[in-house]
């Protein structure tokens, strides 16, 4: 039982890190397991260091226009991130 659990796994594994197949992953089951969350910690943050990372931002509002800033962030509207300049 136990050998065909492992070979269960292994082919689930090479099917999810094929080419053209994208596996979401939930925030709990990442950091639930150390091994996940410290390979998940080391892409964030080599990608970040290597500057891959670029942030979408949808609009920006001065300080101002904050109410209006508010509304559109209520309206799900925004596909990226809604800054607001002091």
């Amino acid at each position: 039982m136990t050998t065909r659990l492992i070979a269960a796994a292994a082919e689930l594994a090479r099917r999810r890190d094929a080419p053209g197949v994208v596996r979401g992953y939930t925030v709990r089951e990442i950091l639930s397991v150390p091994q996940l969350k410290a390979a998940a910690l080391k892409y964030v943050f080599d990608h970040v260091s290597a500057g891959d990372f670029k942030p979408r931002i949808d609009r920006v509002f001065p300080l101002a226009q904050i109410v209006e800033a508010h509304r559109y962030m209520e309206s799900n509207q925004q596909i990226g991130k809604i800054v607001v300049t002091v």
